[in-house]
C-alpha cells in the first residue's frame, strides 16, 4: 500500500517516487482525490500508521486537510471521526495529534 500511494502521488507531480513520501502527498495536498480514500482505508485499520516520520503522521496530515476537501466525502469523514475519536484522549498519541483529532471530530457532519 505504501508503494502504491507513493508511486501514484509521484506520477501526478512528476517527481521520482522516492522523493515524495505518503505524508508529503497528503500534507501538501498532492492527488488528494486519489489518495484520501486509500489513506482513510489505511487509517481505519491502523489509525497510528507510520507514513515515514512517526506513528500517526499520516493521520495528522489527513485530519488537518481543509474542510473543502471533505465536501463530497461526508460519510467517509464521519466514519473516520468515529474511528479515531478515542485517540483524542489516548496516551498513545502525541498532544499535537490529539488536538488535531479533537478539532477534526468536532467539525465532522452530525456532531
Amino acid at each position: 500500500m505504501a508503494d502504491v500511494l507513493r508511486d501514484q502521488g509521484a506520477r501526478v507531480v512528476g517527481r521520482p517516487p522516492a522523493r515524495l513520501t505518503r505524508h508529503h502527498q497528503v500534507d501538501y495536498q498532492v492527488a488528494v482525490p486519489i489518495l484520501l480514500p486509500r489513506a482513510v482505508d489505511v487509517l481505519m485499520k491502523s489509525p497510528l500508521a507510520d507514513a515515514d516520520y512517526y506513528p500517526g503522521d499520516l493521520l495528522y496530515a489527513v485530519v488537518r486537510l481543509p474542510d473543502n476537501v471533505w465536501d463530497h466525502l461526508g460519510v467517509v469523514r464521519r466514519r473516520l471521526a468515529d474511528a479515531i475519536e478515542p485517540l483524542a484522549s489516548s496516551d498513545g498519541a502525541a498532544e499535537h495529534l490529539r488536538l488535531a483529532i479533537r478539532q477534526f471530530v468536532a467539525a465532522a457532519p452530525g456532531r
